[in-house]
């Protein structure tokens, strides 16, 4: 609450102005910040999975993998909801991590 006693025009602005300015940074979301992406030699070894072997998941669909321009990338969420839940062996065909 704002309460007005003797004053200008351009303090009430003022204030008024910084009240605003108070709530509205309040009620502002965070932004969401960039995925980040792992390497296939960085999936592979939190994996504890080889390279041959990690490439043929992808190819089965057991791992999610992206491209992006001509190289294969990992979200590290993905690669890390793997580690944490034992799913390592466990995605079936088709399935997704959600």
């Amino acid at each position: 609450m704002i309460i007005f006693q003797d004053a200008s025009i351009e303090e009430l602005a003022d204030k008024t102005a910084a009240k605003v300015l108070e709530l509205i940074k309040g009620n502002l979301p965070k932004p969401d910040l960039p995925e980040s992406y792992l390497t296939r030699k960085e999936a592979a070894k939190l994996l504890r999975l080889s390279l041959p072997t990690l490439g043929s998941y992808c190819a089965k669909q057991l791992i999610p993998s992206y491209r992006i321009g001509s190289n294969i990338r990992f979200k590290k969420s993905d690669i890390e909801k793997i580690v944490s839940e034992g799913l390592r062996y466990g995605l079936k065909k088709g399935e997704k991590l959600s």
